[in-house]
């Protein structure tokens, strides 16, 4: 029981490495081992080890325990040169390619995973009453359950019960706790005005957004329901990439492959990593069918079982 809910933790991110609570290790060298949430996998020799929530991690200049998994320095031209692990997939990470989001263990298991925050239950949800006295009054920076209907106090029972700043009146079901009614900003798009024009939520509680996706902006990247710049004169972006007018970053435009970066070609107006079967093609290293100056990391993205 112990080891599977382990496992599970894991796969939720809750195996964070932290210096010394949560299992950060001194630095080591080849034969060190990285233990999270039971995978155990070579990466150095010494190093001190730092015992942490989910198992020992020990880590130094050769490894780190991360969240989700655990990544090693043993570099990698593909996954077939990584070793495996018996509660993970094994992965070769390209240079400069982040590790994956760690996701759910199992369905509806949401505790240590990146969801939304659970919405708040009324005071006094559920009470029993015969009218709106039974139950508690409003206040001003708590949600109560100040209306009696079918017997039990709810926040709730119709649209005409909220306040014109959140007017709706919905069912929200919260994943670990019982349904209940609240009032919500909208219920569809139409609820919403011109500059906030989507109705965005979760569990039921909603709330009118500029954008759902990039699509919906004329210029940035849609951020947490806002359009916001991805790039500027002031905030560049990355290798072989430029700004666009739109604030965006998108390939390096390019006439021909002496408009590009080292490893890169010039494809259809527009630069892109050159494609590889081998190191003798690239100025570096062939990982994953792509140039790069770098090898790739070794990385074991942690499942529950």
């Amino acid at each position: 029981m112990a080891w599977g809910v382990a496992a599970l933790l894991c796969a939720c991110g809750s195996a964070r490495s932290q210096e010394g609570a949560n299992g950060g290790g001194a630095a080591g060298n080849a034969g060190e081992e990285i233990q999270a949430g039971g995978f155990q996998q070579t990466a150095g020799t010494s190093g001190s080890p730092n015992a942490g929530a989910g198992g020992n991690h020990n880590a130094g200049s050769s490894g780190t325990a991360t969240t989700g998994g655990g990544a090693s320095s043993q570099g990698c031209h593909s996954v077939s040169e990584c070793p495996t692990g018996a509660f993970g997939i094994a992965m070769c990470l390209v240079p400069g390619q982040a590790p994956p989001a760690a996701s759910c263990g199992a369905p509806q298991w949401c505790g240590q995973c990146s969801c939304p925050p659970q919405p708040p239950i009324p005071a006094g949800t559920g009470m029993a009453c015969e009218t709106n006295q039974d139950c508690p009054l409003p206040t001003a920076n708590t949600v109560s359950a100040s209306i009696c209907s079918n017997g039990t106090c709810s926040a709730c029972a119709q649209d005409s019960d909220c306040s014109s700043s959140l007017p709706a009146c919905g069912s929200v079901q919260p994943r670990f706790a019982p349904s209940f009614r609240l009032c919500s900003a909208c219920v569809v798009d139409s609820d919403c005005p011109s500059e906030r024009p989507h109705c965005q939520g979760s569990y039921g509680v909603s709330a009118c957004v500029a954008c759902l996706t990039t699509a919906n902006c004329s210029t940035g990247v849609c951020n947490l329901g806002s359009c916001v710049p991805q790039c500027s004169p002031t905030q560049a972006c990355g290798e072989a990439m430029e700004c666009s007018a739109e604030q965006r970053c998108q390939a390096l435009s390019c006439q021909s492959d002496v408009d590009c970066p080292v490893n890169y070609g010039c494809t259809n107006g527009h630069c892109g990593r050159r494609a590889c079967t081998s190191d003798a093609a690239c100025a570096g290293n062939c990982v994953n069918g792509a140039c790069y100056q770098a090898l790739g990391t070794c990385y074991l993205f942690l499942q529950a079982a």
